[in-house]
């Protein structure tokens, strides 16, 4: 330990005491919307402690100083579900059509779903459109998928996540009585 971090105290963030954060609902959560390796791993790293996996991550975009461990769980899981390419952040504020484009066939390829890039031209050219009906024309197509916008409380950001239909119910289940989250409707 250092001068200053004797001085000033520990320059790492210890993981809070996660006394209301129930991993096996958290994990269910994230294994709902991807089985990426790569993601799952990273939310088990998040799961021990959110605050390092955020630190450590590519692209932090929220401040979760002050939040619990459930909480910070949320947001990282959630930046995490973007940099592993099984989400993207959407909104009215941030909206660029051609990205929403690209992003969607990224995802249906890694998925194994269809995809063609004609399928946005009539919205393309509808000067009322807004991100929610891209996602709902993709769910139209993709008709066994279901893709959940997570609201991140930010200047009117979403994270656009993917799911089975299947699995949707628990999915926004979760996210409102687990995380005390809503689901962009």
């Amino acid at each position: 330990m250092g001068f200053w971090d004797k001085l000033f105290g520990s320059k790492e963030i210890p993981a809070p005491t996660p006394e209301e954060f129930d991993k096996d609902i958290f994990m269910e959560f994230v294994k709902l919307l991807s089985d990426d390796a790569e993601f799952i791993a990273r939310a088990e790293q998040c799961a021990e402690n959110p605050r390092k996996t955020y630190k450590d991550s590519a692209t932090p975009n929220t401040n979760i100083n002050g939040l619990s461990h459930k909480e910070a769980a949320w947001y990282v899981t959630l930046t995490e579900l973007c940099n592993t390419g099984e989400g993207f952040e959407s909104g009215n504020d941030c909206f660029d059509a051609d990205e929403f484009s690209e992003q969607i066939e990224d995802i249906a390829k890694k998925r194994g779903l269809p995809f063609d890039e004609n399928w946005f031209d009539a919205l393309n050219e509808d000067e009322n459109t807004d991100y929610m009906d891209y996602i709902a024309l993709v769910a139209e197509k993709w008709t066994d998928c279901v893709l959940p916008a997570f609201d991140v409380e930010v200047d009117g950001i979403c994270v656009v996540g993917i799911c089975k239909k299947s699995d949707f119910a628990r999915v926004k289940e979760i996210a409102q009585n687990y995380f005390g989250k809503k689901l962009v409707e």
